[in-house]
C-alpha cells in the first residue's frame, strides 16, 4: 500500500448540476469508481426582434451575421430571428438592414462555457431615414498584463529557480521563469499571480485588469488600443537563510522551497502544509495610476484605504501607492475600501477582502478615465425685471416659516403678492415655493427672512434668456456639446423668480462633468452614489425658483435616441451617512426626448439632473448554507498536519424573476427605452460583481490535523443578496420602479470530519482508501 504524504488534491464544488471530488489516500486495492464521462457539448445561439420606432414587429428585415462564422435571415412576421452557431463561440457581429430604413449593427462576444445552451438574445430598433455615408466606428481595447518580479530593492530576481505562474480562476494562462514578461490579450478580471524562488518567500498577489470603454477611431487606425496593465510583484528574502554581505539583496541558500522533492525550511511561511501564524502575515495594497487615453502617470491623483470609517492610509500627488496594512487590522469581517480620485478625470473605488493569515499583495494598476470639461454660463440677474416690495415679500417669508415648523413636507404658495411694475401700475403676481427648498430660505439662527422676489414681463425674459446663452463643454474625447438654456413667459403672464435673502445676484448653471462619470459609468458600488443619468447641473444660488420653470435643451443620450420614454428630473439630497445621493422628483416635469434631443423643465436651483434613479437597497441580505459532503474520498496525513485547497465554482443568479423579464413586462415605453434600461441594470450589477450567468470561483485552504483521515468535509459557503431599485417616470408623470434581485457567493469556509474507522483493515483509518465521486 501507498500513502500520499504530500496532498496535491482539489475539491471542486459545482453548485449546479456540479460534482464534487476528494482525491487522497489510496489503496492499492484499484477499487475507485470513475465518474461517467457524460456531459453535453456546449452550443450557443443568437436571436431577437426586430421592432420599428413605434414599438411594432418588422418584418422582411434582412440580418447578416459575420465574425467567427457567416450566416444570414430575415425576420418573420412577428419580427423575430434566430442563428443556430451550433458550438462556435468567438466575436460575432450583426448588421440589420431594411429600405428606408438607417442600417443597424452590434457587436456580440459569445463566451465559451463547458456545456449547455449559450443564448444570446440581441433586439434592434429600426428608424426610419438613411445611414450616414461616414458612420462612426469604435476600436475595441485590448489589455496586456505586464509582469515583474522584483526583490525588496527594486531589482529584478533573476534566479534560475524563479517560478511565476498567472491564473484566471483556476485556469493557468501563463507559467514563466524570467523576472519580466508580458500575457497579451487578457480579458478584464481578477488575476492571481504566484512567483516562487530559491531563497525568497512565495509571492502571492492579485492584480485587476478594468475594462475600459471604446474609442472612436480615427481615419487609418486599427480595430484595436492596447491598455497596458503592469503588476510589479516583491519578493522577499526568506527567513532564517544567510545572506551574502556584499549583496543583502542576494540570498545564498541553494535549497528550492519551490521544488517539492525539497525539504522546506521549517519557518518558510510559503510551505502549504503548515499553518501560518496570523500576526506574521503581510497585507499590501499596491498600484499605479495612469491616464487611460495617453497612458502617462497621473501625478495628481489622490488615494485612501479605508476601513469602515477609519481612515488606514491617504497619498496624495503621487501616481504611485504601496500601503502595508497591520495584521491586527485584519479579521474575517473586516472591507477595505480603496478609493482613487483626481480633477479631471472618473474616480475609482473597490472592496478588498483579506484572507486571515495568508500573505497577500493586491495589486491595482489604475487607469482613470478623463471626464472632460463642463461648461457653465452666468448673468446678472439685478439687471432684470423689478423686485417686489420687502413688505410683500415678508408675507412670503412668514408663510414659508409656518410651512417648516409644520415639518417642511408641503409646498408654500402665497397668492397676491403686490408689486409695481416698469409702467410703474401696480399688480399682483402668485409665488411658489416647492417643499424640497424650504430649507435654503433659513438664515443662520434659523429665522425666515425676506426672499428676494424679482418679477420679469415677457422683454425682460427674452433678454434674460439671450444673456444666458449656452453651456459649451468638451467630452473626454474632445467633442464639443452645446446645452441651451431658456426662460420663456407663457402668455399674458410673468415670470417669477425668487431667491433667498441676501443671495448673490449672479444666476449660475454649470455643467458637473465628474458627478456625471460618478453616476453613470458605474465606477463605485456605493450605495450612495448611484443614478443613471445623461446630464448633472448645478444651479446657484441653490434654492432659485422659476416660474415657469427654466428650460435646458440637449443632446439625447445614445441609447435613448427616438425613445418615447422620457427621463426624469432629479434632485441632489442627502442618503445614509450623509452621503449625497440623486432621487427623482415626482412633482417635476418629465424630460421629453424628441428624436435626437430632449429638454428638461428646471423648477429650482441645487444640484440637478436628467436621467433614472438607479438605486442599491439600504440593506443587503447575507445567508448561509452548510453542505455535509459525506464519504467523499478519504485524505490521510502521516504523521503532519496539511491542507485541503478547496474551490468553489459558482454562477450568479437572480433571485426570482430575471432581468429580462421585469424589464419586459414593465410600463418603460417601447422597445428602444426597454434595451436601454435593460443594459443599464446590467451594467451596474455587473461593475458590482454579480455578472449574471458568468460562472466565478472562489478558493480556500482546509487545515487537518497530524494522522488523522477525512472521512467527510462541512462545507459552509455564505451568500450576499442586494435588491436594485430602478424608478423611472411615465409620460403620465407618474414613478415606477423595477426591482431585480441578484445573490453571489462572498465566503467558503470548510470543517474536515474524521473517520473513526473503516472497514478495509488499516487501524485507526490513518492510510485508509478508497474514493467516492458524488453529486453536489
Amino acid at each position: 500500500m501507498r500513502t500520499i504524504t504530500k496532498l496535491q488534491t482539489l475539491l471542486v464544488l459545482f453548485l449546479t448540476t456540479a460534482m464534487v471530488c476528494f482525491m487522497g489516500c489510496k489503496d492499492d486495492d484499484d477499487d475507485v469508481p470513475t465518474p461517467d464521462g457524460g456531459g453535453t457539448v456546449a452550443t450557443y445561439a443568437i436571436s431577437g426582434t426586430v421592432m420599428d420606432a413605434s414599438n411594432n414587429p418588422m418584418a422582411g428585415v434582412s440580418v447578416a451575421l459575420s465574425g467567427a462564422q457567416s450566416l444570414s435571415a430575415t425576420t418573420g412576421s412577428d419580427g423575430t430571428y434566430s442563428f443556430d452557431l451550433k458550438s462556435t463561440p468567438g466575436s460575432y457581429k450583426i448588421a440589420f438592414k431594411s429600405e428606408g430604413y438607417a442600417d443597424r449593427s452590434y457587436d456580440v462576444d459569445v463566451k465559451k462555457i463547458e456545456s449547455g445552451v449559450g443564448q444570446y438574445v440581441v433586439n434592434a430598433v429600426m428608424v426610419k431615414g438613411t445611414t450616414p455615408d461616414t458612420p462612426k466606428e469604435y476600436k475595441k481595447a485590448k489589455y496586456n498584463l505586464s509582469v515583474s518580479i522584483e526583490d525588496v530593492v527594486g531589482k529584478a530576481i533573476s534566479t534560475s529557480s524563479l517560478s511565476v505562474v498567472v491564473k484566471y480562476g483556476d485556469k493557468e494562462i501563463a507559467k514563466e521563469n524570467k523576472p519580466n514578461f508580458k500575457v497579451s490579450d487578457v480579458t478584464p478580471g481578477i488575476y492571481d499571480v504566484v512567483a516562487t524562488a530559491s531563497g525568497y518567500t512565495k509571492a502571492v498577489a492579485k492584480v485587476v485588469v478594468s475594462a475600459v470603454p471604446d474609442q472612436e477611431k480615427k481615419e487609418g487606425e486599427g480595430d484595436t488600443f492596447d491598455v497596458e496593465y503592469p503588476a510589479i510583484i516583491v519578493m522577499n528574502v526568506a527567513p532564517s537563510i544567510p545572506v551574502d554581505p556584499d549583496d543583502p539583496s542576494k540570498p545564498t541558500d541553494p535549497s528550492d522551497p519551490s521544488d517539492p522533492s525539497k525539504p522546506t525550511d521549517p519557518s518558510d511561511p510559503s510551505d502549504p502544509s503548515k499553518p501560518t501564524d496570523p500576526s506574521k502575515a503581510t497585507y499590501i495594497v499596491s498600484g499605479i495610476i495612469t491616464d487611460l487615453s495617453t497612458g502617462a502617470d497621473i501625478k495628481t491623483a489622490e488615494v485612501t484605504l479605508m476601513l469602515g470609517s477609519e481612515e488606514l492610509f491617504i497619498s496624495k500627488n503621487e501616481s504611485e501607492f504601496s500601503f502595508n496594512i497591520a495584521s491586527s487590522k485584519v479579521t474575517e469581517d473586516a472591507q477595505f475600501i480603496l478609493s482613487v480620485k483626481a480633477a479631471g478625470y472618473t474616480s475609482y473605488s473597490r472592496t478588498i477582502i483579506f484572507k486571515v493569515g495568508q500573505s497577500m499583495n493586491y495589486v491595482f494598476p489604475i487607469t482613470l478615465n478623463p471626464i472632460g470639461t463642463g461648461g457653465n454660463t452666468e448673468i446678472d440677474f439685478s439687471k432684470y425685471g423689478v423686485q417686489v416690495p420687502e413688505k410683500e415679500a415678508e408675507k412670503v417669508a412668514d408663510e414659508i416659516k409656518n410651512a417648516i415648523n409644520a415639518g417642511g413636507t408641503e409646498e408654500v404658495k402665497v397668492s397676491g403678492v403686490t408689486y409695481v411694475d416698469e409702467n410703474n401700475v401696480e399688480q399682483k403676481v402668485d409665488v411658489v415655493i416647492p417643499a424640497n427648498v424650504l430649507d435654503n430660505y433659513k438664515g443662520a439662527d434659523n429665522e425666515v427672512q425676506a426672499p428676494v422676489i424679482k418679477v420679469l414681463n415677457q422683454s425682460d425674459a427674452e433678454k434674460l434668456t439671450e444673456s444666458i446663452g449656452v453651456i459649451e463643454s468638451t467630452t473626454a474625447d474632445g467633442i464639443k456639446e452645446k446645452d441651451e438654456v431658456s426662460l420663456v413667459a407663457e402668455s399674458g403672464k410673468p415670470v417669477v423668480i425668487v431667491m433667498p435673502a441676501s443671495s448673490n445676484q449672479t444666476l449660475v448653471i454649470e455643467r458637473d462633468m465628474s458627478a456625471e462619470a460618478l453616476q453613470s459609468n458605474n465606477v463605485t458600488s456605493d450605495a450612495g452614489a448611484v443614478a443613471s443619468v445623461s446630464r448633472v447641473y448645478k444651479g446657484e444660488p441653490s434654492g432659485t425658483v422659476f416660474s415657469p420653470a427654466l428650460k435646458i435643451s440637449f443632446d439625447a443620450p445614445k441609447d435613448l435616441v427616438s425613445s418615447t420614454q422620457p427621463m426624469a428630473l432629479l434632485y441632489a439630497t442627502t442618503g445614509i451617512d450623509n452621503k449625497e445621493i440623486m432621487k427623482i422628483d415626482p412633482t417635476a416635469d418629465p424630460v421629453y426626448i424628441n428624436g435626437t434631443g430632449a429638454e428638461m423643465s428646471v423648477a429650482h436651483f441645487s444640484k440637478f439632473a436628467a436621467g433614472f434613479e438607479l438605486a442599491l437597497a439600504e440593506t443587503e441580505d447575507i445567508s448561509t448554507d452548510t453542505t455535509i459532503v459525506e464519504k467523499v474520498v478519504d485524505y490521510c496525513s502521516d504523521g503532519k498536519a496539511g491542507n485541503i485547497p478547496v474551490v468553489v465554482t459558482t454562477t450568479n443568479a437572480y433571485v426570482g424573476e430575471n432581468l429580462q423579464d421585469l424589464v419586459g413586462k414593465s410600463n418603460v415605453d417601447g422597445q428602444v427605452a426597454k434595451n436601454a434600461v435593460y443594459n443599464r441594470i446590467s451594467n451596474r450589477l455587473q461593475a458590482d460583481g454579480y455578472q449574471i450567468g458568468t460562472q466565478t470561483s472562489l478558493t480556500t485552504s482546509v487545515p487537518t490535523e497530524a494522522d488523522r483521515t477525512v472521512a467527510s468535509m462541512s462545507l459552509k459557503k455564505t451568500y450576499t443578496t442586494n435588491t436594485y431599485v430602478f424608478k423611472f417616470m411615465t409620460k403620465g408623470k407618474k414613478v415606477e420602479e423595477i426591482q431585480v434581485v441578484a445573490k453571489k457567493l462572498i465566503k467558503i469556509e470548510g470543517t474536515p470530519v474524521y473517520k473513526q474507522s473503516h472497514g478495509h483493515g488499516h487501524g485507526d483509518g490513518n492510510n485508509a482508501g478508497g474514493g467516492i465521486i458524488i453529486p453536489d
